[in-house]
């Protein structure tokens, strides 16, 4: 009888063994039928990459790269956005080394380079790959691309999405810095003026160099040549060098909605400070007096080291050695006592070199040699 139920004990352990082992295969080939899960896509990656935007009248608008640089920050001064060719990286490179990302968050800044697909067709620019452009992205988190092309026509584009890139992606900076990528600017000096206009204007102004009475050109072999029916009336309204201009998130968003109801202008500069700034009321300070139109005033510059610079905006001439030099020179008067020059030893009266002024008109520099003074 003890025999018997020994006997039955371990059929029964046999039995239920099998029949674990039975369900562990059942299970284990419906887990196999099931199709794998994904990890959803963080929220981020939406709102970074989003459908169904318009830019002016570009109804199938998307960022190619974008990136997220002010979500987490709260105490964000200023937001530099600079428009530059894709293809030009060498611009890129001698600003991230003159101003590198730590510096600009030391002063509270925070820096995005706009960009274009690059058009391989125009012979005119260095062409580049888009897996360079990633490359580049992915090492320094600092570019804003959007899905049309580079053209100097293409220019408003690039820049009213520089604009709405503020607006969605970095409303709560205090103020926005537009210039470009062949620019030099004093950042440190830029400052001191930005603090006292954001406490007199409300919030509501365009800050730079301001251009009047400039005339619509009408001969067809110019390069600004615009037709009547891009641009009808006789004089354009004022507007600033898209060099560099200072102006708020609250003015940006002014401005991207006007766009909507303003017919696109090829010319940027004239579209968004002249054209759409003029309808939407908004209020143009000038400081003129800060630019030099002369590349070699900013190269005596940094010649006299207990000398601030009489400027602090000005044109590269294409040479980056001269932006990182500036912005050494600017370093240094900011660590130590510079002094101002005296009247008797302005620039305009002690630099020597053969002077070529850029052109202040629209859009890039463009550098014509003229007579010594």
């Amino acid at each position: 009888m003890g025999l018997r139920n020994i006997v039955s004990s371990f059929l029964l352990l046999i039995f239920g063994v099998s029949l674990i082992i039975s369900l562990l295969f059942v299970f284990d080939s419906i887990t196999f039928a099931l199709p794998t899960i994904q990890k959803p896509i963080p929220l981020t990656q939406y709102e970074l990459f989003p459908k169904g935007l318009h830019l002016l009248d570009l109804y199938n608008f998307q960022y190619v790269i974008n990136n997220d640089l002010c979500s987490d920050e709260t105490d964000i001064k200023g937001i530099i956005i600079v428009t530059s060719h894709a293809g030009d990286i060498e611009a890129r490179s001698s600003m991230r080394r003159a101003y590198p990302s730590n510096l600009l968050k030391t002063l509270g800044l925070r820096r995005i380079f706009l960009l274009a697909i690059s058009n391989p067709n125009d012979v005119r620019y260095n062409s580049i790959s888009q897996g360079a452009l990633q490359d580049e992205n992915l090492r320094y988190s600092d570019l804003v691309q959007g899905n049309f092309k580079e053209a100097y026509r293409n220019l408003t584009y690039k820049h009213v999405m520089g604009l709405q890139w503020v607006t969605r992606y970095c409303s709560q900076a205090k103020f926005v810095i537009k210039m470009d990528d062949d620019i030099i600017v004093n950042f440190y000096r830029i400052f001191h003026i930005i603090e006292s206009s954001l406490k007199e204007r409300n919030n509501s102004f365009l800050m730079g160099y301001v251009l009047k009475g400039t005339l619509p050109v009408r001969e067809p072999m110019n390069k600004w040549f615009v037709t009547k029916s891009e641009y009808s009336d006789s004089v354009y309204p004022p507007f600033l060098s898209g060099w560099m201009y200072i102006t708020t998130p609250r003015v940006a968003k002014t401005l991207v909605e006007i766009s909507k109801s303003i017919k696109y202008f090829w010319i940027d500069d004239t579209y968004v400070t002249g054209l759409l700034a003029h309808k939407a009321g908004i209020f143009h300070i000038d400081i003129h007096q800060y630019f030099t139109l002369y590349p070699e005033f900013l190269e005596c510059c940094i010649r006299d080291k207990e000398y601030i610079c009489d400027y602090i905006v000005g044109p590269s001439n294409g040479d980056p050695s001269l932006v990182i030099h500036f912005q050494m020179h600017a370093d240094n008067c900011q660590e130590n006592q510079c002094i101002h020059r005296s009247h008797e030893k302005a620039l305009n009266r002690t630099c020597v070199a053969p002077k070529r002024t850029a052109v202040l008109r629209h859009g890039h520099g463009e550098v014509n040699p003229i007579q010594l003074f």
